[in-house]
């Protein structure tokens, strides 16, 4: 999985949630937003993601739009021509650009919270990094909130929020020089174009019925992918 792909799935398809108006530093309004998303089990969010060359640059080297969404347990993730499902029963991973599919069923080894929520966790961030946490703007409009040096991959993380419907309108990423220097990307900016929580009206998104079919033991892949190779992970033991 790319850097880019990783961090879409860990802030794309979680960051996003309701910010207490009474919040009176950056550093509350950004713990009560985390505390927030780990309560938000349905959505369904509509995104676009651009990734830049230079940190000050204009336009974007790449441009992709994105669609996720939750419903309890189960998370379907479209970006950058790959698809990650996670059902009830089924990890799939959907590659098209390699035309392959990785299955792993879901059993009490991979159950539970993915892996994209639960590595996020803004709380700890924002404390182990709480002086750098600031507004950048705060308005009648418009919060944008910076935590600057958090370490890692980033120089920097920005949150802009609507100040009136408290949601998340833009997230921003400024890559650290190592990863500008090995990836050729220095800025990520995604920007949520929906923002929809409650049920998911279309509940077939989290069903793996498109992509493959069983037979007993035996998986294959059927209908649009029926071409594509399937890379069976069942026996893989997840530690």
């Amino acid at each position: 999985m790319s850097l880019i792909h990783k961090y879409i799935i860990w802030f794309g398809a979680g960051l996003f949630g309701i910010v207490n108006v009474f919040a009176q530093t950056p550093q509350d309004d950004m713990i009560r937003m985390n505390k927030k998303i780990i309560l938000a089990t349905a959505y369904d969010v509509e995104l676009e993601m651009k990734i830049y060359k230079d940190e000050h640059d204009a336009k974007p080297l790449y441009s992709y739009n994105g669609h996720t969404c939750r419903d309890g347990n189960k998370y379907f993730v479209s970006m950058m021509d790959r698809i990650t499902l996670i059902s009830e029963n089924t990890v799939l991973l959907v590659d098209k650009r390699q035309h392959m599919i990785l299955y792993r069923p879901m059993d009490k080894n991979n159950a539970g919270t993915p892996s994209m929520l639960s590595g996020l966790n803004v709380d700890s961030l924002v404390k182990s990094v709480y002086q750098n946490v600031v507004y950048v703007s705060n308005t009648s409009d418009l919060k944008v909130i910076e935590i600057r040096n958090p370490g890692g991959d980033f120089k920097s993380i920005r949150f802009s929020i609507d100040a009136k419907t408290d949601m998340l309108k833009e997230l921003v990423y400024v890559y650290s020089d190592e990863v500008k220097k090995n990836t050729q990307n220095a800025r990520a900016v995604i920007s949520f174009k929906s923002i929809k929580l409650g049920a998911v009206k279309d509940p077939v998104v989290f069903s793996d019925k498109q992509y493959i079919s069983r037979k007993g033991k035996k998986v294959n892949p059927i209908g649009l992918y029926k071409a594509y190779k399937l890379v069976d992970q069942s026996e893989i033991v997840i530690e």
